[in-house]
């Protein structure tokens, strides 16, 4: 969203432009797989909601759909956050973290959808 409109995800309009970007994905994403070319859809799929949404769109398609959650500590997240430099990438602190951390539901395999869970993830330096 900062590259394509300039706007931090505090910005009143972000809600809606970007789930205008989500639905340009999800119909790119539909092209591609009816070509037999698989696809990564890498965005937040914070919620439950979220989840289920992106397993009725993936099972319309015909496909079974995976998802690759990576566990990452928080003290990794926030370091990678404050290495960030390019400036398509939002600003966030370890409390913006530790409060996302909160709002997210960890994924479960009952919820329609082949899951990878990767628990080693830390700080490349």
């Amino acid at each position: 969203m900062l590259r394509l409109h300039g706007l931090s995800f505090d910005d009143e309009r972000y809600a809606e432009l970007a789930d205008r970007c989500r639905a340009l994905i999800w119909d790119t994403a539909a092209q591609v797989l009816g070509t037999d070319v698989p696809v990564v859809l890498d965005w937040n799929m914070w919620s439950r909601e979220r989840r289920a949404d992106a397993v009725a769109r993936a099972r319309t398609l015909g496909v079974r759909p995976h998802l690759h959650y990576l566990r990452t500590p928080l003290e990794v997240a926030a370091a990678q956050a404050a290495q960030r430099t390019d400036q398509t990438s939002h600003r966030i602190t370890v409390d913006d973290i530790a409060h996302l951390r909160e709002l997210f539901e960890e994924p479960q395999a009952d919820e329609g959808f082949t899951l990878h869970v990767i628990d080693q993830i830390t700080d490349p330096d």
